[in-house]
């Protein structure tokens, strides 16, 4: 995910940047690997994403995506991810947004690869806070702005310090 250091991951269903380098690592990091979107950052994109397993989270029953899974709940996405990984002999997943789906994740991800802008900008999504004892950072890079990211960023690596909760487990 892509945070703004005053916590804005949005601003009316788009981002509130262009940010190359973040986009170019995204698609890297995630081919071949199943994606689980909140509808309304779906919807935004308009189509899913290639070359990979797209999972869907939304609350309505009767959404329906070709080329999507659809989840009810972040339990059901987690099945849909265990199930796809396994046929796509991949070793991790990723959760892309938006604010609510990041905040039900959460709770079952172990790393987290951000690209934290380091800028204050306007928006009405947020990414929620990290609780600096629950994670420790692996890794930084930092990257100027330049014509193709109009901030300067650093590409940072977390991962839990204690285990992840086992969907459906205590």
């Amino acid at each position: 995910m892509a945070v703004a250091e005053n916590g804005v991951i949005g601003a009316g269903g788009a981002l509130p940047w262009q940010l190359a380098t973040h986009s170019k690592r995204l698609t890297e990091l995630t081919q071949r690997r199943p994606v689980v979107f909140g509808r309304r950052t779906f919807d935004a994109r308009a189509r899913p994403l290639p070359r990979r397993p797209n999972v869907v989270l939304t609350r309505s029953p009767k959404y329906a995506y070709q080329g999507a899974w659809v989840a009810a709940s972040m339990e059901e996405a987690l099945d849909f991810i265990a199930r796809l990984a396994e046929e796509w002999k991949a070793e991790e997943a990723f959760v892309l947004g938006g604010a609510e789906t990041f905040r039900s994740a959460l709770d079952f991800v172990s790393r987290i690869h951000l690209s934290l802008v380091h800028a204050a900008v306007e928006g009405d999504a947020t990414f929620p806070e990290l609780d600096p004892g629950e994670w420790r950072e692996v890794s930084r890079e930092r990257y100027a702005s330049n014509p193709w990211d109009a901030h300067e960023h650093s590409y940072i690596v977390l991962e839990r310090r204690t285990a992840p909760r086992p969907p459906g487990g205590a």
